[in-house]
């Protein structure tokens, strides 16, 4: 069973979004998260979904955290990553956010 939602879930390409959408989630914590949902999914179809990373990006970071090269990472690692992202998105959007609030 496991292998048929793995397959169903990487032949249409659902892991990455279903990620992205996990991680906005809980970074925003809203109260109504099904209303949330809902809005974030038409955000991405009128924006054109676009990946945080790309795959050669993800590659190259994965190799960095990889430094034993035996094609894992521990979850601590991935946090690291995960982090950094985040940070560089609200960084980013800082003056966006900034600008909301007045």
């Amino acid at each position: 069973m496991k292998q048929k939602v793995d397959d169903y879930l990487r032949y249409h390409g659902l892991g990455p979004l279903l990620e992205g959408m996990t991680a906005a989630l809980l970074l925003h914590k809203p109260a109504e998260p099904c209303k949330f949902l809902a809005d974030y999914l038409t955000g991405l179809q009128s924006q054109g979904a676009q990946p945080a990373l790309s795959r050669e990006e993800l590659r190259i970071m994965f190799g960095m955290f990889d430094v034993t090269e035996k094609g894992t990472v521990s979850v601590a690692q991935a946090n690291q990553v995960f982090v950094a992202q985040m940070h560089g998105a609200l960084r980013a959007a800082a003056p966006t956010l900034a600008e909301a609030a007045k």
